[in-house]
């Protein structure tokens, strides 16, 4: 189950950096391209990715990288990674990306699983959402607002709607405990 662990995180910067850099969302496109892909709808920003990135390395590689674009582009989203980083003190950080659910978009169906997936607990700060995003995992549906932190059921099965006319921005990490 999705489960709401702090609100009012600053997430301000974050969408006006995204907002005037449309082009960041085209650099690397993996993710929503592996043929038949549960995230077909969406973009996503590398902000620290998998070493490999391979269909199998998304799924697989446990080898973390800082992008150096994510850090001289997106300070906005970086300082909320550290706002995240101070609160939870992981042990271990995994990838973290930014990924945009497109407007009237799905993400179908699925469960995360693998060696990845199973090393990492993963968290959702909504950045720019509307009311129509609805996440569901079993027994649950949850509209997250913006500059919450949730700590999100990957690895059970779970798919998310954009019901709205305006894209929804999240910030995604992985974290281990």
């Amino acid at each position: 189950m999705h489960k709401l662990l702090l609100k009012d995180l600053n997430v301000s910067e974050a969408q006006t950096e995204l907002l005037n850099n449309p082009e960041v969302w085209k650099r690397i496109q993996i993710r929503q391209n592996i043929p038949n892909s549960a995230h077909s709808d969406t973009e996503s920003v590398y902000i620290r990715g998998p070493a490999d990135f391979s269909p199998e390395g998304l799924k697989n590689s446990l080898e973390c990288l800082n992008s150096q674009f994510a850090k001289d582009n997106l300070p906005g989203c970086i300082q909320i990674v550290r706002q995240v980083v101070k609160v939870l003190n992981p042990s271990e950080l995994g990838r973290i990306i930014v990924a945009n659910l497109k407007a009237g978009g799905s993400i179908k169906k699925h469960v995360d699983n693998g060696p990845y997936a199973s090393k990492f607990n993963r968290y959702h700060i909504p950045i720019k959402t509307n009311d129509q995003v609805i996440s569901y995992s079993p027994n649950d549906e949850v509209n997250m607002k913006e500059g919450e932190l949730w700590l999100y059921p990957h690895q059970t099965e779970h798919w998310v709607e954009n019901n709205g006319d305006t894209d929804r921005w999240h910030l995604i990490m992985d974290l281990r405990a």
